[in-house]
C-alpha cells in the first residue's frame, strides 16, 4: 500500500496527455480546413464525429469496466490514442481525417474516463479531492497543448508534426505507467451478487442522476464549444496571431484555478459555488461577447474558469459517492452527457459560423452557463 502513490502519479502524468486531446484541435482548426479545402461546417462535421465516436466508445466501456476492470480498458484505449493520432497525422484526404474521427474519438474519451474508475476503486475515500486532482492535471494538458502549437505556427511547423508525437508521447508514457504499476492494490469490495442488481436498478431511478445528465451536457456545451472555436473567434478580432491561437489556453488556466480551489471544498460548498458562478458566468460572458473587445473577452475566460471550471470533476465525485457499486456504469453515463453535448454543440457552431458569423456563433457557448443555474435549481443539486 505504501507504494499505491507510483502508479497514481503515472495516471496524473498521463492525464496531461488526454487534456491535451481536448484543446488540440482549436488553434488547428484553421490549418486542417485550409489544408484539404473545407468549410467550418465540415470542421464541424469532423469534431462532432470525433465525439459521436467517443460515445461508442463509452456504451461499450460501461459494458466492459466492471466486467474487465478499468485498468485492462485504460490499457487499451491508451494503445488506439496514440496510434490513431499518428494516423490523424499522416491522413491524406478530408475523408481519411473524418474516418480516423471516429475511433480517435473513442479512444481518447475512454482513456479520459476510465482514471476516475480507478480513483474511485482505489482511493474511496478520497474521491472528491483526488478527482479534482485528476482533472487538474486534465487542465494542465489543455493549457499546454494550444500553447504548443502556437509556439510552433509561429515557425512554420504542420499541425501533423505535433499530432505524430502525441501519439507517440502516448505509447510511451503507457510503458511507463505499466512499469510503475505495483501488484496488490486496493479495490473498494463489490456488493453481492443480490445486492449490486439491487444497485444497478437504483442508480437509473434516482432523478438526480438525470439532473447531472443535463447539467453536464450544458457544461459541456459551453467549454468544448468555447474551447474548439476560440482560436477561429479570436483570429477575427484585432489581436495578434499567436494570442488568437492561444486563447483555449487563457480559458483553461481559469478552469485549472478553479478546479483546484474547488478540491478544497466540501461536496455541497462546490455545488453552490458552482451553480451560481454559472448563472454569473453565463450573463457576463454574454455580454462581452457583444461588446467584441478581445482583451475584455479574455479575462473574462479566466473568471469563468475560474467560477465553473470543477463542474465536471464534481459531477463525477458526487455520482462515484452515491453510487459505490456501479462506478462504472454511473460515471459513464455522465459521459456520454459530455458527448452528446459536445458532439451537438461542435457541428451547430460550425454551421452556424459558416451562415451568420463566429462571432453569432460564440453565443451557444455562453447562453447554457444560464442553463445550469436553473437546473441546478430545479434539481436541487445544491441543497446539501
Amino acid at each position: 500500500m505504501k507504494k499505491a502513490g507510483i502508479p497514481l502519479a503515472g495516471m496524473y502524468i498521463y492525464m496531461i496527455l488526454v487534456g491535451m486531446t481536448i484543446t488540440v484541435f482549436s488553434p488547428m482548426i484553421q490549418d486542417i480546413q485550409n489544408d484539404f479545402g473545407v468549410t467550418k461546417t465540415s470542421m464541424g462535421q469532423f469534431t462532432a464525429l470525433v465525439f459521436i465516436g467517443g460515445i461508442a466508445g463509452l456504451f461499450l466501456m460501461m459494458l466492459l469496466t466492471d466486467k474487465l476492470g478499468s485498468l485492462a480498458v485504460f490499457i487499451a484505449s491508451c494503445v488506439l490514442s496514440g496510434v490513431m493520432f499518428i494516423a490523424m497525422a499522416h491522413t491524406g484526404s478530408f475523408g481519411a481525417l473524418l474516418a480516423v474521427s471516429l475511433p480517435l474519438g473513442a479512444a481518447i474519451k475512454v482513456a479520459d474516463g476510465a482514471p476516475n474508475s480507478l480513483i474511485a476503486d482505489r482511493f474511496p475515500e478520497k474521491i472528491l479531492s483526488y478527482t479534482n486532482l485528476l482533472h487538474f492535471f486534465v487542465s494542465g494538458g489543455c493549457i499546454l497543448a494550444p500553447f504548443l502549437i502556437a509556439s510552433l505556427k509561429t515557425r512554420g511547423v504542420s499541425w501533423r508534426y505535433f499530432n505524430h508525437y502525441l501519439g507517440i508521447a502516448f505509447l510511451v508514457l503507457l510503458v511507463m505507467y505499466l512499469a510503475m504499476w505495483m501488484p496488490g492494490s486496493r479495490r473498494v469490495e463489490k456488493p453481492k451478487a443480490s445486492s449490486q442488481k439491487k444497485l444497478s436498478s437504483s442508480w437509473m431511478k434516482d432523478k438526480e442522476i438525470y439532473g447531472m445528465f443535463i447539467l453536464i451536457f450544458l457544461y459541456c456545451m459551453h467549454q468544448l464549444g468555447l474551447t474548439t472555436w476560440t482560436a477561429v473567434f479570436f483570429s477575427s478580432l484585432p489581436i495578434k496571431q499567436i494570442i488568437a491561437d492561444s486563447s483555449a489556453s487563457i480559458l483553461w488556466i481559469g478552469i485549472l484555478a478553479g478546479r483546484l480551489l474547488v478540491s478544497r471544498f466540501s461536496e455541497g460548498q462546490a455545488l453552490r459555488w458552482l451553480v451560481r458562478g454559472a448563472l454569473i458566468s453565463g450573463v457576463v460572458l454574454t455580454v462581452t461577447f457583444i461588446i467584441g473587445q478581445p482583451h475584455i473577452i479574455l479575462v473574462m475566460y479566466i473568471v469563468t474558469g475560474l467560477l465553473t471550471g470543477a463542474v465536471v470533476p464534481t459531477m463525477i465525485a458526487r455520482t462515484n459517492r452515491r453510487f459505490p457499486g456501479n462506478t462504472g456504469s454511473a460515471t459513464m453515463f455522465l459521459f456520454i452527457a459530455m458527448m452528446v453535448g459536445q458532439a451537438f454543440v461542435s457541428y451547430v457552431m460550425g454551421s452556424f459560423a459558416d451562415h451568420f458569423g463566429i462571432a453569432a456563433a460564440m453565443y451557444f457557448s455562453s447562453i447554457p452557463l444560464i442553463g445550469i443555474y436553473l437546473v441546478g435549481k430545479f434539481f436541487g443539486l445544491t441543497k446539501q
